[in-house]
């Protein structure tokens, strides 16, 4: 009788003890605009290597700023591939906070596309984990806008 009643006591100490629980993913989208600050240019190998500063403007399912630095490189075809890193400050859902945003993405000068990656937030996005993509086309010199989709979840602290 005793290893029955120690059986049934362990599963319900087992409820008792603190679960971790993960946030239920969350899914969104939204538009974008970027600004590029002045670009330095170089030529390298028949390429053209641009790096800016690059601000984001962002609402939707996130919302607010981006701020970073970005590199081109304009190959002679026309085609471009990027990449980049900005500091986001804004909200998530109904949280708010900082995150670091890395992008990548490839296409011409007048239209392209790319993913990004969100991760090490700060404030209410402390633990915010998120992978999206975009797509954009130019506007005019230094400026694009575009639409972007995300899924994120934020861990439990």
């Amino acid at each position: 009788m005793k290893k029955i009643n120690a059986l049934l006591i362990i599963p319900l100490a087992l409820l008792l003890l603190p679960g971790a629980y993960a946030t239920r993913p969350s899914s969104g989208s939204g538009t974008f605009t970027a600004t590029n600050g002045a670009p330095t240019a170089r030529s390298a190998g028949g390429n053209m290597i641009i790096t800016h500063s690059v601000m984001f403007t962002i609402t939707g399912a996130i919302a607010g700023t981006c701020k970073g630095q970005e590199r081109d490189v304009v190959h002679a075809d026309g085609t471009l591939e990027f990449h980049g890193m900005c500091t986001f400050t804004g909200s998530a859902g109904e949280k708010s906070g900082t995150t670091i945003d890395r992008y990548n993405g490839r296409g011409t000068m007048a239209s392209f596309e790319g993913r990004f990656v969100v991760g090490q937030g700060t404030g209410g996005l402390d633990g915010l984990h998120g992978v999206g993509a975009f797509e954009a086309s130019a506007n005019g010199e230094g400026t694009s806008t575009g639409t972007y989709t995300l899924q994120w979840h934020i861990d439990p602290k």
